[in-house]
């Protein structure tokens, strides 16, 4: 099983280095490029591959690029399932619940300020490279 997975953000073009620049200290820890980062969860992890499957992933390892701003609803509404503690044993983890909650609200709360800057067009999804990333 994965160890690791996120959800990182990064700058594909000039107006993107701006916007992550005016925003840095919103969307990320320490210096870092992640929005989103989980250790160990496989419940997250397995959640996040079944809601896209579609997009080729094979789960082995790698990354599932979000690419609109669908993508960033779904995975907005992935992590969502999360908040209530009921659902969290659905899967392994080696945590908590209560410890793994801050993150997963910090995350959703970032991929949701994201989307209503791309909506109203603050910023591209274009000039912006998002991908969720496993270690397997």
């Amino acid at each position: 099983m994965g160890l690791d997975n996120g959800i990182v953000l990064k700058a594909k073009t000039s107006r993107g280095i701006e916007y992550l620049a005016e925003n840095h200290s919103f969307y990320f820890y320490d210096s870092g490029d992640e929005i989103g980062y989980w250790r160990k969860c496989w419940n997250i992890r397995n959640k996040v591959l079944n809601a896209f499957n579609d997009k080729g992933y094979d789960g082995d390892g790698g990354y599932i690029n979000l690419t609109s701003v669908e993508d960033l609803v779904n995975m907005a509404e992935t992590l969502k399932y999360f908040l209530h503690e009921e659902n969290w044993d659905e899967d392994e983890s080696i945590w908590e619940w209560y410890i793994e909650l801050p993150p997963i609200a910090d995350a959703i709360k970032k991929l949701r300020c994201l989307i209503e800057d791309i909506e109203n067009e603050d910023i591209s999804i274009d000039d912006l490279n998002i991908y969720f990333y496993d270690s397997y």
